[in-house]
């Protein structure tokens, strides 16, 4: 008896008849992109991937260009680090790390609090 009472909503929705075209232009409205600090251009690209092959020839793991830093608790991205390291250059031994060309203080900020040593230079 009471897995009829929860299915009748669901029935209900089964046989509704089609929406109006108006009503599907009014609910299809883009969701307002939500901005956070971060971000390359060509120049800085061409800087960190450089900085990411000499890395590799001392023996130390490559980063992550355009790495999203992801709020873990909310499920919302927070920034995009330029170039990170998130398991450390040395994983496992050493603190996540990030190289921030051109950011400002705002994005250094967000890094550090979610426990990244920062590198500006």
């Amino acid at each position: 008896m009471r897995f009829r009472a929860a299915n009748a909503p669901l029935r209900n929705l089964y046989h509704a008849e089609a929406v109006g075209e108006a009503e599907v232009q009014r609910s299809a409205e883009p969701f307002a992109e939500l901005s956070t600090p971060g971000g390359i251009d060509s120049a800085e690209e061409a800087q960190l991937r450089q900085l990411n092959a000499w890395v590799a020839t001392i023996g130390l793991p490559e980063g992550e260009l355009r790495y999203e830093l992801i709020d873990r608790d909310r499920g919302r991205r927070l920034a995009t680090l330029d170039l990170a390291w998130p398991d450390g250059l040395q994983p496992g031994l050493s603190d996540p790390a990030a190289v921030l060309l051109n950011e400002g203080p705002e994005l250094v900020k967000i890094a550090s609090q979610q426990g990244f040593m920062c590198f500006t230079d």
